[in-house]
């Protein structure tokens, strides 16, 4: 055979070859039009079971040292429940000096009240009483004077003593009423400034006596004790913000916190429904149902899970949950995902017609007997469909159907 005929049987068997390949690829393909359709949106992260009423953070109010610790994490209490008792040397002390000044106000209070009444009234009266006997005898002798000066027997200068010693002792008895009367309003003003004295030192008491009931740690609200920071000889401040010594929750009244991206949480609204699962290495298990309640207004930083530098930020969604299991621990973490209206695109294809490799999204078409490959850009996603960019409505791209 000569070279020329060689050469034409080589490009002849290449072309037989060619058509029969193929033939094979055709067999096992199929094409499907570009069209219009929706794409189901669904948005997700991770969420972490919380006290619906948050935690309370139960702070010493006085500084101090640790004396007692009354519960540990997992105890129930009640509203008022004494949790812990703070050491504090410098009010009890206080505490006992002003019991000691109120004590000593009351003694002092009663016992001028009694003196006034036995000792000093008393002298008082009787001074009084030996001035009015004085000033009756003074008058019986100025009358019995009197009536010798009128019949000749008594002189003027005795009958002016006489007189004279009536205006003495009528004046000293004057005197001795007044200090008298004085004597009472002084006892009165010293009973009022010792009553005054008295209160004084009831409200120090009564300051002193509160101000030592505020080393008692109790608690605010009835609940679980979740977190204790602080252990028996542990000092503690109120300072600078200062950590709680101890957290309370109510566990019975659970809820979901889950972190959305800003995009993610910015598409959500109150009373959206959403789907829970429990991760299970590379599987997930439905664990429940719930409804979006609330959306924090700011973004706040990633705390469940692992960080993610390139989406540090957050937004928080509260869902009230309805477990289709047990009531879940506090603390612990599930998947959540939100399904949201559907999206409606002008060209859409069936994930299997687009082809992904090394980051670039391309699509097969036919080019005479042979397929070619055409790179297009994606848009929007779900499990079923993908909108492809590029791509006229009508156009046909092969799906290998293996």
């Amino acid at each position: 055979m000569t070279r020329p005929r060689k050469l034409s049987f080589g490009v002849v068997l290449l072309f037989v070859v060619g058509l029969a390949c193929f033939s094979v690829y055709t067999a096992r393909a199929q094409t499907v039009s570009v069209r219009s359709g929706a794409i189901e949106r669904n948005v997700g992260g991770a969420a972490v079971v919380v006290p619906a009423g948050g935690i309370v953070h139960v702070r010493n109010r006085v500084p101090g040292v640790i004396r007692s610790l009354e519960v540990q994490i997992g105890s129930l209490v009640e509203k008022g429940q004494l949790l812990a008792e703070i050491d504090q040397p410098v009010l009890d002390a206080r505490k006992q000096r002003a019991e000691g000044q109120q004590a000593a106000a009351g003694q002092r209070l009663k016992g001028a009240s009694r003196a006034a009444r036995a000792q000093e009234r008393q002298m008082l009266e009787s001074d009084l009483a030996v001035a009015e006997a004085e000033l009756a005898a003074a008058r019986d002798e100025f009358a019995r004077s009197e009536k010798l000066h009128e019949s000749g027997v008594e002189t003027d200068a005795k009958r002016n003593a006489d007189q004279r010693r009536v205006e003495r002792t009528l004046a000293e008895v004057q005197s001795r009423r007044a200090r008298l009367s004085l004597s009472g309003l002084q006892l009165a003003a010293r009973q009022a400034e010792l009553e005054a004295e008295a209160r004084a030192v009831d409200g120090e008491t009564l300051e002193a006596t509160l101000t030592a009931l505020m080393s008692e740690v109790r608690a605010p609200v009835a609940g679980r004790v979740v977190a204790v920071h602080v252990a028996p000889g542990d000092v503690v401040d109120t300072f600078g913000g200062a950590m709680p010594v101890i957290e309370l929750a109510n566990t019975n009244d659970l809820e979901l916190r889950c972190e959305l991206s800003p995009a993610d949480g910015g598409a959500l609204v109150p009373g959206a429904e959403a789907e829970i699962y429990r991760l299970n290495g590379a599987s997930q298990t439905s664990v429940g149902s719930g409804v979006i309640t609330r959306l924090a207004p700011s973004l706040t930083d990633r705390s469940i899970g692992r960080p993610e530098p390139y989406l540090p930020k957050v937004r928080n969604v509260w869902i009230r949950p309805q477990w289709t299991i047990g009531l879940p621990a506090l603390g612990e973490q599930f998947e959540v995902r939100v399904r949201l209206s559907p999206a409606y695109r002008d060209a859409v294809l069936p994930r299997e017609a687009v082809e992904v490799h090394d980051g670039s999204a391309s699509v097969r078409q036919h080019w005479g007997p042979f397929p070619l490959r055409r790179r297009v850009t994606l848009g929007a996603a779900d499990r079923k469909f993908v909108e492809v960019i590029g791509l006229a409505p009508g156009t046909k791209v092969l799906v290998d159907n293996r």
